[in-house]
């Protein structure tokens, strides 16, 4: 087989899904020292907070990728641009999954600052 043809045969991976990856390795470490700092210390960094709806957004980006561009594709756009094209053109059925997700992740931040009584310090 020529050079030319394995790299045609690449699969070009979809934005969707490579946004989705990352933003569910950074909300589960997110999530992670939330629930460790819940465990251990007396204040809580407010950016944790957002770990579990981080999360939630790239479960629902990794199962419902959104448009068919591709990260590449993407990338030439830049990031304001190419995250507008992403929005855009997805599915709605892709984005309420997106905002269900968040709003689900959102949730159970609350949940775990009312149930650790974090809420009143804020």
């Amino acid at each position: 087989m020529k050079n030319n043809d394995k790299n045609s045969l690449k699969k070009s991976h979809k934005a969707g899904r490579i946004i989705g990856i990352v933003l569910i390795v950074l909300g589960s470490v997110l999530t992670g020292v939330l629930l460790y700092i819940i465990s251990t210390a007396q204040s809580l960094p407010r950016i944790l907070v957002a770990g579990p709806a981080i999360l939630g957004l790239g479960i629902g980006m990794f199962i419902f990728p959104g448009s068919n561009f591709s990260y590449k594709e993407l990338n030439a756009l830049g990031s304001k641009k190419g995250v507008r094209h992403l929005w855009s053109d997805a599915p709605s059925s892709h984005k309420l999954v997106w905002v269900i997700a968040s709003a689900i992740g959102i949730a159970i931040s609350f949940k775990i600052m009312i149930d650790q009584e974090f809420l009143a310090s804020l």
